[in-house]
């Protein structure tokens, strides 16, 4: 397999040679790798277990499809946790019915949703599985 032929394999290909193949050297690259405590460690057991070409282009494949589904993980964390992002909005309007200010859920979210920037269907989301005001 010529390298630019590596480099384009389709991940579903990849992903179905990856679950035929779990307890083979890809894996076990990848533990070793998770497992070094530092890069002299993971120098040394390259250097006693070689990997072929083939067993690098799948581990390197699936390390980079972690490593974006990771930072955009990441991302989407710190955007919401900002503040005035969505989980801070959730839990002013769960303030909100705690205080006991409104008679049912559909009511604070119909009345609060707009002060709060949220649609309506997001407010009523972050009131489910509330306990009811004290």
């Amino acid at each position: 397999m010529d390298w630019d032929a590596i480099k384009k394999l389709d991940t579903r290909w990849i992903d179905s040679v990856w679950q035929e193949a779990r307890a083979e050297p890809a894996e076990l690259l990848y533990e070793a790798f998770i497992n070094s405590r530092d890069l002299s460690e993971w120098a040394r057991y390259l250097q006693a277990n070689p990997p072929s070409p083939e067993t690098l282009a799948i581990a390197l494949t699936l390390g980079r499809e972690k490593y974006a589904s990771t930072k955009g993980r990441n991302a989407a964390n710190k955007r919401h946790a900002k503040p005035g992002g969505s989980r801070d909005k959730a839990n002013k309007i769960r303030e909100i019915w705690a205080s006991g200010k409104y008679s049912n859920r559909d009511l604070c979210a119909t009345e609060e949703c707009d002060h709060l920037e949220m649609s309506w269907s997001a407010a009523r989301r972050a009131l489910r599985n509330t306990p009811d005001p004290a």
